[in-house]
């Protein structure tokens, strides 16, 4: 009977041994087959999907932090902040000491949806010092725009963001109600508007601690939180003055409810303005940036694993709403035609008076990008589509388009605001095995409309 016992351990044994080499060579045979197929493509495979982003975030400084709230996500938001090595204080009462000690003042959302509008006057002053606000959680946008007021937006500030606007130029500026994450800062006065700078991430999930290192990245790319500053393509601005700017993130571009990809987008805008003859025109220049990263990690949908994500196709676009507001005009765009296979991008945009231009500039190296152009300037929608030339996962691939819109006065709703709605749409690219198709697409989307104001006095 023991002898039977050690027989049967045994074979036992050999076939866990045979399952696990077994395992073993379809990982690698698997691993291969993706290989094989990235470097047709030139691109490679690589078991990471860069979303650990609490790691990515780095500073040089101690950041005070003020959280405002109460319950679970309060307490969730001190934890996060604490595992980033940030100085917290938290309250259910938002106060002036509080503010005074804080690099950024969190609120969130169901307090300010609750309680906050008590707080009301208070809030806006904060951001009227320049105090970087942010509101997290469910509905993050709205409930923030709720708080301060609309008039806040309307009559303090240069740019405001929301919804497409409605047929007689009234702004819209209700947000998507999956805004996890609303910040606003403004950093200097333009006339009698303040500037401000945005922050939008946008994700049916809640990741508390994903968006709060992503404030502190956009912070340090503002120059805000000390840090190194980020710099764009954007290599030269004459005549144009800046009014604000807009960061939405988009989280994720998914197959199969699996994350494999994100889109984020950035909007800048400037203005001048000048008398041509009896009539006095308003220029604006718009200039975008659209990023889209794919991820190389494996990801499962039924039997068929599916890696090696990037970048397939970008299309850019810019609705000047022309056809619904005459007196706003298209004026120039760049870049124009078409262009294949090209390791670098640059371009001039120009208002119709001497010396108003931007240049801009964009490298991709080693890898090459080829895009396409159109306007219909009737409409007044602006397009670009770009797609890379080589297949590259892992990778943030960014184009930065611009357009330039005037108002002209002398037709209907030729007045400010400017009123341009941005679309964004990142497909992305993947790979699996042959008895899976091979390959298989997916893709992301978001918009978003700015209501632009030059912060002069109306001029006749």
């Amino acid at each position: 009977m023991t002898h039977v016992k050690s027989v049967g351990r045994a074979l036992l044994l050999a076939v866990l041994v045979l399952i696990l080499v077994a395992s073993l060579a379809l990982y690698n045979g698997f691993q291969q087959a993706f290989s094989e197929y990235a470097h047709c493509n030139g691109g490679y495979w690589k078991d990471s999907n860069n979303t650990h982003l609490v790691q990515d975030a780095k500073w040089r400084k101690t950041v005070n932090v003020y959280v405002i709230g109460v319950g679970d996500r309060t307490g969730k938001a001190e934890s996060a902040l604490h595992k980033l090595g940030l100085n917290v204080k938290v309250s259910s009462v938002l106060d002036r000491s509080g503010i005074e000690w804080s690099d950024v003042v969190l609120i969130d959302s169901d307090w300010a949806g609750s309680i906050g509008v008590r707080y009301r006057e208070l809030v806006k002053d904060t951001v009227r010092l320049r105090k970087p606000v942010a509101c997290y959680g469910s509905d993050a946008g709205n409930k923030f725009i709720e708080l301060v007021g609309r008039d806040f937006f309307l009559n303090e500030l240069s740019l405001y963001i929301g919804g497409e606007p409605f047929s007689n130029k009234t702004p819209n500026l209700e947000l998507p109600a999956d805004v996890k994450l609303f910040s606003i800062i403004t950093r200097r006065s333009q006339g009698d508007l303040l500037v401000p700078e945005y922050l939008v991430i946008e994700s049916i999930e809640e990741d508390l601690e994903r968006d709060i290192a992503e404030l502190l990245n956009w912070l340090i790319d503002l120059g805000i939180v000390d840090g190194e500053v980020k710099h764009y393509s954007i290599t030269e601005v004459n005549g144009f003055k800046y009014v604000g700017s807009i960061d939405w993130k988009t989280y994720y571009i998914k197959y199969c409810n699996n994350n494999v990809g994100k889109l984020q987008a950035k909007s800048e805008y400037y203005y001048y303005g000048e008398r041509v003859g009896e009539v006095f025109y308003k220029w604006f220049l718009i200039y975008v940036n659209h990023l889209t990263t794919g991820y190389g990690a494996t990801t499962w949908c039924g039997a068929c694993p599916y890696a090696n994500w990037a970048l397939h196709k970008a299309k850019t676009e810019i609705d000047g709403h022309t056809d619904t507001f005459p007196g706003q005009v298209f004026d120039d765009m760049g870049p124009i035609n078409a262009m294949t296979c090209v390791s670098s991008i640059s371009y001039e945009v120009s208002a119709e008076v001497s010396g108003v231009i931007a240049r801009v500039s964009v490298s991709y190296n080693p890898n090459q990008m080829s895009y396409t152009s159109s306007v219909d300037v009737d409409t007044g929608i602006v397009k670009w589509i770009h797609s890379p030339c080589q297949h590259v996962t892992d990778t943030t691939w960014r184009v930065e388009p611009s357009a330039i819109f005037y108002l002209d006065p002398r037709k209907e709703y030729g007045y400010e605001p400017l009123i341009v709605t941005h679309y964004f749409y990142s497909e992305v690219k993947g790979y699996t095995t042959p008895r899976c198709g091979g390959t298989a697409y997916t893709y992301g989307q978001s918009s978003y409309t700015a209501y632009v104001k030059s912060s002069e006095v109306s001029q006749g």
